[in-house]
């Protein structure tokens, strides 16, 4: 059962491995941070600070949720480079003009960086709660089909009840009464087996 279920939360509804969709995810990711770069370049004269970090801010975690922890953290160090390349003077370069600029580029890098970890935190949580929703499930499924087998199983004791006092009535000198009667409890014993198996599978 644990080998299904992990096999099952290994794969996605569409039944892509999660490794794939992963590299798939980091993929578009990254064309992402290129596609966005360019647009912010051509409207750099325009733009301020804040909304050149908030525009990547916003891919690491789009990134983060679709390609995953490992994937935010890139996105967040490629980012960084990016921003510091771009948009801080002088540009095309990886020194900084002003040292106010460091600030900016190094809270950038903290708050992209702890994006990625509160999106991986909450996908654990939605997986710890799926695999405890999947766990009851199949637990409440198994103790209704025993609630339903130990309820089948005591309404055939009643009629085997009724036909073994029957048989007993008529067994005087009638063989085949005997044998009603002996069949009756042999029935009867193989329903008792069965409840005390539904006893011990439901716990």
């Amino acid at each position: 059962g644990d080998c299904r279920m992990k096999t099952a939360l290994d794969r996605t509804p569409g039944g892509v491995k999660r490794p794939l969709r992963a590299r798939r995810g980091a993929l578009l990711s990254l064309g992402a941070l290129a596609a966005l770069t360019a647009v912010l370049w051509l409207a750099r004269a325009h733009l301020d600070k804040a909304h050149f970090a908030l525009a990547y801010l916003l891919v690491v975690l789009a990134g983060s949720a679709v390609a995953g922890h490992r994937a935010g953290l890139v996105l967040a160090a490629t980012s960084f480079v990016l921003f510091d390349w771009f948009f801080l003077p002088p540009y095309n370069t990886l020194s900084i003009a002003n040292p106010a600029d460091w600030l900016v580029l190094v809270a950038y890098l903290i708050a992209a960086i702890f994006a990625a970890e509160v999106v991986r935190r909450l996908q654990r949580q939605a997986q710890v709660a799926s695999e405890r929703g999947a766990e009851l499930d199949r637990l409440a499924t198994v103790r209704a089909q025993n609630a339903v087998f130990t309820s089948v199983s005591h309404d055939l004791r009643t009629p085997l009840t009724t036909i073994k006092a029957l048989a007993d009535e008529l067994a005087r000198g009638d063989h085949r009464a005997a044998v009603i009667e002996e069949e009756a409890d042999r029935l009867n014993r193989m329903v008792g087996d069965l409840l005390e198996l539904s006893r011990v599978q439901s716990g």
